[in-house]
C-alpha cells in the first residue's frame, strides 16, 4: 500500500492516521484500559515448555521482545501505568491496536473551543445583567459545571477539547 505523508497525517492504504510529524508528537495512543481484556502475552519459557501455545499466534500480529523492567531501557509511564512504567513492546502493541481499530484521538477544532468559551462569557454577562441576582448565581453555577464537563464529554468521544480555555472563561466571567 502507498504511504502518503502530510504535516497533519499519514495515509497508509485507506487508513488515515492523524499525526503531527512536525510538532514532535507522532500519534496519540488509545491504551487498552486495565478493566478490559489485556493484550495477550505468552512468555518464552511457557512457549518452550508447551509448543502448542504457538497456535495462539496463528493469523495474528505478534510483537516479540523483552518486557522485564530491569532488562530493557525502553519503558515509559502511560495513563494506565502511573506507578509502574509500561514496556516499549506493550506500548507498540497498544499503538498497533489504535491503528488497527481506527480509534484515533484527535484535537477538537480551535474555533469550537474559542466559540464555547465566548458563549460561556456572553451567557454569564447576560445572566448578571438581566436576571435577578440569585438566578444569575444559579446560572453561573450551571455555566461552571458545563465548562468543566464539556472537555470530558469530548474526550469520551475521541477528541481533546481544551480544558483551560473554557474553564478560565467561565470562572473569570462568573466571578
Amino acid at each position: 500500500a502507498a504511504i502518503i505523508e502530510s504535516p497533519d497525517d499519514v495515509q497508509v492504504g485507506e487508513t488515515v492516521i492523524p499525526a503531527r510529524l512536525q510538532g514532535g508528537r507522532l500519534m496519540r495512543i488509545r491504551y487498552v484500559p486495565p478493566r478490559m481484556e489485556p493484550i495477550p502475552r505468552v512468555t518464552l519459557r511457557d512457549l518452550l515448555a508447551d509448543g502448542r501455545l504457538a497456535a495462539r499466534f496463528s493469523g495474528r500480529v505478534v510483537f516479540v521482545g523483552i518486557t522485564a523492567q530491569t532488562a530493557v531501557r525502553d519503558w515509559l509511564f502511560t495513563p494506565y501505568s502511573p506507578s509502574v512504567p509500561m514496556a516499549g513492546l506493550e506500548i507498540h502493541a497498544n499503538a498497533y491496536e489504535t491503528i488497527a481499530q481506527r480509534r484515533f484521538i484527535t484535537d477538537a477544532p480551535s474555533w469550537a473551543v474559542l466559540g464555547f468559551a465566548a458563549l460561556l462569557a456572553v451567557a454569564a454577562a447576560a445572566a448578571f445583567a438581566f436576571a435577578p441576582l440569585w438566578q444569575a448565581y444559579l446560572i453561573g453555577i450551571g455555566l461552571l459545571a458545563a465548562a468543566h464537563t464539556v472537555p470530558y464529554w469530548f474526550f469520551t468521544r475521541g477528541q481533546v477539547f481544551s480544558y483551560t480555555v473554557p474553564v478560565s472563561s467561565a470562572w473569570f466571567t462568573v466571578v
